[in-house]
């Protein structure tokens, strides 16, 4: 079975967004009060739920990180750090890529503690 990717929730929401309108028209040529709260009930919910599924579905498709879908990498390849085994997308470079005056200009964006740690103890920053 194929993972939805938004197309499933998005049709459904259309025909509930139908079923909400058809629901109002009902509503609008109802005669007995008893009807018309009913018809006015299935109008909101049918609308309502149309709208949240339509959204989710255009949601999920706008998900980029969910399991099974590729990340758009851009033609960049993956590159690995030889001091941390820190994983970086190209065309950043790891930093046992960089040479060592680099290194210590960069050291300011490294947020990473463990990144940091792992380079003052190796002599690359001041501890």
């Amino acid at each position: 079975m194929d993972r939805p990717d938004g197309s499933q929730s998005t049709a459904i929401g259309w025909v509930f967004v139908i079923f909400g309108i058809l629901s109002a028209v009902m509503a609008a040529i109802a005669k007995d009060m008893n009807w018309l709260i009913i018809w006015i009930a299935l109008a909101n919910l049918g609308v309502g739920l149309g709208v949240l599924l339509l959204s989710l579905g255009y949601l999920v498709r706008a998900i980029w990180f969910l399991p099974g879908r590729e990340m758009d990498k851009g033609g960049h390849e993956l590159q690995k750090c030889d001091y941390c085994d820190f994983k970086v997308v190209g065309p950043a470079q790891p930093c046992s890529a960089m040479p060592t005056a680099e290194l210590k200009d960069a050291a300011s964006r490294i947020d990473s503690d463990n990144c940091r740690r792992i380079l003052a103890q190796k002599g690359f920053l001041p501890e």
